[in-house]
């Protein structure tokens, strides 16, 4: 199935919850997700959300979890930058982490390209970070 073949399906409900859905397109209504997880109310809204065949591109930070309060400064302003496409499958990853300037540039050069020619922009010149 290609990701055309889904739309995501955004409820809400009287008392304002939000809830999301991803479904095959043009498929049926069930009740389960129409109704509120956590009030039980009937949704009053739904809007659909058809995705684009465009990548998703994410910044996160590199910081770990330490056994020692206190982070190390260094690790707060590194970055991995991944490329998924709208299934949520990772395309590419950086191999290292990198500081926020390569980050945003290189989210920059890839944003708004169908896969093809975001991955190819990812492949050119990728940074290799340290």
């Amino acid at each position: 199935m290609t990701a055309s073949t889904f739309e995501r399906r955004r409820y809400r409900c009287d008392s304002s919850h939000l809830w999301s859905v991803r479904v095959l397109i043009g498929s049926a209504e069930p009740e389960e997700h129409t109704s509120c997880r956590i009030c039980g109310g009937e949704a009053i809204t739904m809007r659909r959300e058809v995705p684009t065949d465009r990548v998703v591109l994410s910044v996160e930070s590199a910081e770990q979890v330490r056994d020692r309060p206190g982070p190390d400064p260094g690790d707060l302003r590194k970055f991995y930058v991944v490329m998924s496409d709208v299934n949520g499958r990772e395309l590419r990853r950086t191999a290292h982490h990198i500081d926020l300037d390569a980050a945003l540039e290189l989210v920059r050069r890839c944003a708004g390209k169908e896969p093809v020619a975001a991955l190819a922009e990812w492949d050119r010149d990728a940074p290799r970070g340290r």
